[in-house]
């Protein structure tokens, strides 16, 4: 055995080129499997190939929670981006493949459930790779923790419009709590549960947004137009056109959580590259229609009430299609919210899981369940934590604006991880000698320009109490780091050498031979 300068054991017995078998693509594609079955098996011991290819778009799909982003998301890219909605999403598709091009090179050679951690990891070092780590398990806890205070949000909202005025103050707190309950009980029972129901759901989800959105063009009728594709009608024209694309990119975004099933997959390195490429079309080319017909629909001159209401979407599909509908839509956005909390809780426990077999955090993650190959400490904390979170910022902000916060700590955890997974793109592909100018170092430093504006644009202009999204994400990062540094203080050069050789092993590279 040696160590290949990004520190991965390499052995060298039984590889196609030494057993005088010719490299071909089928060669390469058998040896795929071959890493698939025995490479990362030591020590990562989460079920092998439970997943398929549309298990992977799946996650893919629910991941972004497209119904949750419609009723969500795109109202917040709204304030921004007003009656130019459309064109903000359109342009925010663009940047979403961007921003895509850095996990699907990754993934081109390396799979593992660790996902960004283990990309950066190979590629810059372990401290960078541990920021990646973290930075996501902060954005998907946040995430789920949005979520279900929308939900909560949602519900009292509805009841408020069709009549019902007495609601407790504090019925948000179980409404919450009570959206959490049903897709953890699926992530605890295993992978495969947890993503059969996710196709279901992904598919329907895209369908009734997809038929939806249709009927609403056809309804409008002289009062479609063109005009909503100019940037005129953002607000501040064409600042306001750039802060709207990179909330809208945030909302379509999410099928970098593909790459966290990187052990569960069957024929990891393709289904991951499938998944990012497809859940990502699926999603940016409805979100894109979507965000048209809402836009038709409510009024483009008047979007700036559009985003001041908590449920503006499910107000258009009830002037145009009725209550039964509205509710049928809602009713479905309810399970948009569970799937993505599916979603969110298969990310935190697989790359915590992960991490904690590194030795980076403790080892209680490590425990894995020997009948549904679930890492049933990772998946508890992972569903507390969100739990909790949702509540301490309901009672410190109210919900309303709780979901806006956590929804920014979730957008400041994506966008770390990303630069971190940019910045690490250009060191991986030179130290496996296969730079390509454009999709290793030019495509990821224009995806780093575009989450710097993105960042200045979440810190800047402050507003009070939404400023605290940033900071808590940053204290986060600030405490993970004093963490690692105290965990890691006396590890010797040696010790260094020995953590990489072994973070290398908790990953599959088609490059091992």
């Amino acid at each position: 055995m040696e160590d290949n300068s990004n520190g991965s054991a390499i052995p060298r017995s039984g590889t196609a080129s030494e057993s005088g078998m010719p490299v071909t693509a089928g060669t390469v594609a058998k040896a795929d499997v071959v890493a698939a079955r025995y490479q990362d098996d030591e020590y990562v011991k989460l079920h092998r190939n439970r997943a398929t290819s549309g298990h992977v778009v799946a996650q893919g799909i629910i991941a972004n929670g497209p119904l949750l982003c419609m009723g969500a998301v795109l109202t917040s890219a709204a304030i921004y981006a007003l009656g130019a909605l459309p064109l903000a999403y359109l342009l925010g598709a663009g940047l979403v493949w961007l921003w895509v091009n850095t996990p699907l090179q990754y993934s081109k050679k390396l799979a593992s459930s660790g996902g960004m951690f283990y990309y950066v990891s190979r590629g810059t070092g372990t401290y960078l790779g541990f920021l990646a780590g973290i930075s996501y398990a902060l954005y998907y806890t946040a995430f789920l923790a949005g979520g279900a205070v929308y939900f909560a949000v949602m519900v009292q909202s509805l009841l408020v419009q069709f009549g019902v005025h007495s609601v407790p103050g504090w019925t948000w707190i179980p409404l919450t709590l009570a959206i959490i309950i049903p897709p953890g009980i699926l992530v605890y029972r295993g992978v495969l549960p947890s993503l059969r129901y996710g196709i279901i759901a992904g598919v329907v989800e895209l369908l009734l947004m997809l038929v939806a959105s249709i009927v609403i063009v056809i309804l409008a009728g002289h009062h479609n137009t063109a005009s909503v594709f100019m940037p005129s009608l953002a607000k501040s024209g064409i600042s306001g056109i750039g802060v709207g694309l990179l909330l809208a990119a945030f909302g379509m975004s999410g099928s970098t959580a593909t790459i966290f099933l990187g052990h569960e997959a069957r024929m990891p390195h393709k289904a991951v590259r499938r998944g990012l490429v497809l859940s990502t079309a699926a999603v940016a080319i409805i979100m894109v229609f979507v965000a048209y017909a809402l836009t038709i629909g409510w009024g483009p001159t008047h979007m700036a009430a559009f985003a001041n209401s908590s449920i503006p979407g499910l107000l258009v599909i009830h002037k145009y299609m009725g209550s039964g509908m509205e509710l049928l839509v809602a009713v479905f956005m309810a399970n948009s919210i569970a799937s993505a909390i599916i979603a969110s809780s298969l990310v935190v426990s697989r790359v915590t899981h992960v991490m904690s077999l590194a030795d980076l955090l403790p080892k209680s993650f490590q425990d894995v369940d020997d009948r549904s190959g679930t890492p049933r400490v990772a998946v508890l904390v992972c569903l507390l934590s969100g739990a909790a979170g949702a509540i301490v910022a309901g009672v410190i902000w109210g919900p309303v604006t709780a979901f806006t916060v956590l929804i920014l700590i979730a957008t400041m955890g994506e966008f770390i991880g990303h630069i971190l997974g940019n910045l690490a793109l250009p060191f991986f592909a030179h130290g496996r000698d296969m730079t390509r100018v454009v999709v290793h170092i030019v495509l990821p430093m224009l995806s780093l320009v575009t989450i710097g504006i993105g960042i200045f644009y979440t810190f800047f202009p402050v507003v009070v109490p939404l400023i605290w999204g940033p900071i808590i994400f940053l204290a986060g990062l600030v405490l993970g780091s004093v963490y690692f540094v105290v965990r890691h203080a006396s590890t010797d050069a040696e010790g260094r050498a020995a953590l990489r050789s072994l973070i290398a092993k908790l990953g599959m590279d088609v490059d091992v031979r």
